[in-house]
């Protein structure tokens, strides 16, 4: 059976979401622009996948059991 707040858990995910995409995303690859030998388009896709993707895929199973 799904929580009652599913809606307010559901908006805190997007939310988390577009603030890693939006936010830390741009931050990490300014960050990592200023050394040549990395790609910084590399680092902050991973950035994301592991900060939406995988915070998201962990914290699924936990809220929505």
């Amino acid at each position: 059976m799904p929580p009652e707040n599913i809606l307010l858990i559901t908006i805190l995910l997007l939310a988390w979401n577009l603030f890693v995409v939006q936010i830390i995303a741009k931050w990490v690859y300014d960050f990592v622009k200023q050394y040549k030998d990395i790609p910084a388009q590399y680092v902050a896709r991973k950035a994301v996948h592991i900060l939406s993707g995988g915070i998201t895929a962990i914290l699924v199973p936990i809220f929505y059991h």
